[in-house]
């Protein structure tokens, strides 16, 4: 999905009167609006993954300008590893993140296409549907900041699991959201009748 005529190449954002910020690809100059979107764009550019543009549903999110404060927040993770996600028989963990931002396959496709060249990581799954990101990788040879900093690369927000009270609200969430897709479903059945 291309953002609009006038809007930001990588969030569809419109561009912010005297910003002036481009990506440059196969000649042409998309307007950015802003420095953490033309980061994101290039990192993606740059990686080898700009299918990612031709695939995606909607407009990624607009990207952080400064992730230091987020990036200084998951390095106090790093030294308590063993409170997150569960160990695994051969040394490994596997943790769960919720990751804000998901929205469609492409950005899974990113997610993982980014995410599985870190060294150590072992596999990586995304569930679109629930914005949940699993990831199994070798501690000692990257850090679980090192994980959070691959998805605030693409603009993404990883979290850890939730408090049971706001996993269960994102549960019913999620239940609401099924019953609508349910009953679409089944007027589009009766439409093709």
């Amino acid at each position: 999905m291309e953002p609009t005529e006038n809007g930001c190449f990588h969030c569809g954002e419109p561009i912010p009167a005297g910003i002036d910020l481009f990506i440059e690809r196969d000649g042409v100059r998309r307007p950015v609006c802003c420095s953490g979107c033309q980061a994101v764009a290039e990192l993606i550019f740059g990686a080898g993954l700009g299918r990612y543009y031709r695939f995606r549903q909607e407009v990624g999110r607009r990207a952080e300008e400064d992730l230091r404060p987020a990036l200084d927040a998951w390095q106090g993770c790093d030294d308590r590893e063993s409170l997150w996600g569960a160990e695994l028989a051969d040394g490994g963990r596997e943790l769960l993140l919720q990751t804000e931002g998901i929205r469609c396959a492409a950005c899974a496709w990113l997610i993982r296409s980014h995410v599985e060249h870190r060294p150590g990581v072992r596999s990586v799954q995304v569930d679109t549907a629930t914005g949940y990101t699993r990831i199994v990788w070798d501690p000692s040879r990257d850090r679980l900041s090192g994980l959070a900093a691959a998805l605030m690369e693409l603009g993404y927000k990883p979290h850890l699991p939730l408090a049971s009270a706001e996993e269960e609200g994102r549960q019913a969430e999620k239940r609401d959201s099924m019953k609508r897709l349910g009953v679409a479903g089944l007027g589009m059945m009766q439409v093709m009748m």
